[in-house]
């Protein structure tokens, strides 16, 4: 009886602290050190009045993954501030694919005057549960007289981008050796269980 009490009691003990929320880790990042980036350079990210251009960046998870937020480098340059849409999409053979998660803006876009500044977008529900492989991070303006700006990463590293002029954020067409935008995905590893057998030899460890 104590044997199995123990063995119980560690496994309520292992089932209670996987309940507990986990701290975010960095998943994927092209932001420097301190969250830095290059503030004199940007990708436009625009209303209809200004081209309609919508933005997305690939991005690589090592291992599956709960993101649980992006960090975007943003400043708005003309019109109101209104929030910017940001999606988590698929990869379909190096291009954006479909709408996997929609993110939602913490705070309000500085302006470009200002240097701009990191504004965290919150990711949340099954959605952003997510394998490893590649993915797309897109963001789109839906206010049609706003144009905000998608800091360049701060050592202007190049990559293949995805860009479109429709208004929306699937669709969008790959121009390769730009430079990258600069982001972070923040979230918390996929981790295993151990299998009961473990918990009881645990628990017998301690009698």
């Amino acid at each position: 009886m104590k044997r199995t009490a123990l063995a119980v009691l560690f496994l309520c003990l292992v089932i209670a602290m996987a309940s507990l929320p986990a701290s975010a880790d960095t998943l994927f990042t092209t932001l420097g050190p301190g969250g830095s980036y290059n503030s004199s350079s940007l990708w436009s990210v625009s209303g209809s009045d200004y081209g309609d251009v919508v933005t997305g960046n690939r991005f690589t998870l090592g291992s599956g993954a709960t993101v649980s937020n992006a960090v975007l480098a943003l400043a708005n340059i003309f019109g109101p501030s209104t929030p910017v849409n940001v999606y988590i999409e698929s990869d379909n053979s190096g291009s954006p694919g479909i709408v996997l998660a929609s993110l939602t803006q913490v705070g309000t876009i500085p302006s470009y005057s200002l240097g701009g500044g990191l504004l965290t977008f919150t990711c949340s529900g099954v959605n952003c549960d997510l394998a490893a492989g590649n993915y797309w991070l897109v963001a789109l303006e839906p206010d049609p007289a706003t144009l905000q700006g998608w800091y360049y990463t701060y050592n202007n590293a190049t990559t293949n981008l995805a860009e479109g002029t429709s208004g929306s954020p699937t669709g969008l067409t790959v121009i390769s050796g730009y430079t990258e935008t600069a982001f972070q995905i923040d979230g918390s590893p996929s981790a295993s269980t151990p299998e009961p057998s473990s918990f009881m030899q645990i628990g017998r460890a301690h009698v």
